[in-house]
């Protein structure tokens, strides 16, 4: 079987902070913290696309592992089992939903792209859009992956698969919900991330192959196109970034509209894989771009941070 453009996306969000809790979340059962689960596989050549965002209840105390350094969700009456966790630079990442199971080793994992913030001037530390309100985060590129994936709708059998992982963590009691960002992943070993918040605030880092960091807080999204989830939630779907580092100008063009979490009526999450192109043409490297609802990231037509 063929899967080469294969792509999983599996993500735990934890929603203990009395700031960000999703509306409707039911009552929370005695001594436990409200968690989302997303996970989804898309099948770039078979079209296939499967995606779930469940709400489970945790203890947090007991869910993490001292002595292998990982979280632990075994739920098996919400058909979730979930072992991920970290050891020096290598990483772990065992899941079973009821969209794929997954049995992942990554190595590479102590290269370390810390977000950076002009205006707060500690790594990691990022302002999340309005003033005072403030994260940590980091991310990991190109991990080495090797392992086993089961997508039932394309095979019923374990597929042995490699390629590139990336992971990324972000924590603190903050309130902002809605930003597009962008993680620009070069062929000649640079990266980029970039936040768009939904108050106009940016922040943008460069961390060239060798490590070095270039922070910038300024930069234009164009929108080249909107697409329209299945719950009728329209996001932005095509970009120009016109930034102060590299080449300075590049085009996204992403390779499908399916990359899409719905979490209710109205919480639409698209994150997807785009090829990577400079004014030219040419392709160097991927991208991949989280965006959520044009009315919450006012990048929508006429609306004020649109650059369509």
């Amino acid at each position: 079987m063929d899967i080469e453009w294969t792509v999983q996306f599996f993500c735990l969000f934890n929603l203990d902070s009395k700031n960000y809790r999703l509306p409707n979340l039911p009552e929370l059962p005695k001594g436990t913290s409200p968690m989302v689960v997303l996970s989804q596989v898309c099948d770039y050549t078979t079209g296939t696309f499967q995606s779930i965002a469940k709400p489970v209840f945790v203890n947090l105390e007991n869910i993490f592992d001292k002595k292998t350094n990982s979280i632990e969700i075994h739920q098996p009456q919400n058909n979730l089992d979930v072992s991920f966790g970290f050891k020096g630079g290598h990483v772990h990442l065992k899941a079973e939903t009821e969209a794929y199971s997954c049995n992942l080793e990554m190595s590479g994992a102590d290269r370390v792209m810390w977000m950076t913030d002009n205006a707060l001037k500690t790594d990691g530390l990022i302002r999340e859009g309005v003033e005072g309100d403030r994260s940590f985060y980091y991310s990991l590129h190109e991990l080495p992956v090797t392992g086993a994936l089961n997508i039932e709708a394309i095979e019923s059998s374990d597929v042995q698969v490699s390629g590139a992982g990336w992971i990324d963590r972000q924590w603190g009691d903050f309130l902002t919900r809605n930003w597009e960002w962008t993680s620009f992943r070069f062929a000649d070993g640079d990266r980029v991330n970039t936040y768009n918040f939904d108050s106009g605030y940016q922040v943008g880092l460069l961390q060239t192959s060798d490590g070095k960091n270039t922070p910038f807080n300024s930069f234009k999204v164009v929108q080249n196109s909107y697409a329209k989830s299945k719950n009728n939630v329209w996001f932005s779907y095509g970009w120009d970034y016109h930034m102060p580092v590299k080449d300075g100008a590049y085009h996204l063009v992403p390779l499908s509209p399916k990359n899409v979490i719905a979490q209710g009526e109205n919480e639409v999450l698209f994150e997807g894989l785009s090829r990577l192109l400079d004014s030219y043409g040419n392709q160097v490297g991927w991208a991949v771009t989280e965006t959520m609802d044009i009315r919450k990231v006012h990048n929508g037509p006429y609306d004020k941070f649109n650059n369509f």
